[in-house]
């Protein structure tokens, strides 16, 4: 019995769709939720204390566009993907991850002084350990 080309693409349409609108309605949750958080802190900390922070996420957000590389992207596209390739990637995304934790350390308190802010330097340091903890989450079997 074979299957007609027309209702394959169709399922393949209406999947595609479906997987969109999943996409969307987690990210828009996401963002409802970081903005619900940021109000909260921002009424927790008041304005100086929560200013540090958003010092240290943009410093953060900045230092991710980096940080991720596109190695996890490039394993999924892969046609024959084996043991040893997943392991590469999870070690270079965990060698990133500490030398973009490194670097964004060091430069803390010359971040801090750009932004004119020198107590921001410690929280920048803080949220610096990031990078790697978030190499670290990444999977490395299958």
């Amino acid at each position: 019995m074979a299957i007609n080309p027309d209702k394959q693409n169709q399922s393949l349409t209406s999947k595609s769709i479906m997987a969109l609108k999943w996409n969307y309605l987690g990210r828009l949750i996401s963002l409802s939720l970081q903005f619900t958080i940021g109000i909260i802190l921002a009424r927790l900390l008041g304005p100086e204390p929560f200013g540090l922070v958003a010092i240290a996420l943009f410093v953060q957000g900045l230092g991710n566009l980096f940080a991720e590389g596109g190695l996890g992207s490039a394993l999924i596209q892969g046609q024959n993907i084996s043991d040893h390739d997943i392991r590469s990637v999870f070690s270079t995304q965990i060698l990133i991850g500490m030398i973009m934790s490194s670097a964004i350390a060091g430069t803390a308190p010359l971040l801090a002084a750009f932004f004119h802010e020198p107590n921001a330097a410690p929280v920048i340091m803080i949220m610096a350990l990031s990078f790697t903890l978030q190499a670290i989450g990444q999977p490395a079997m299958r």
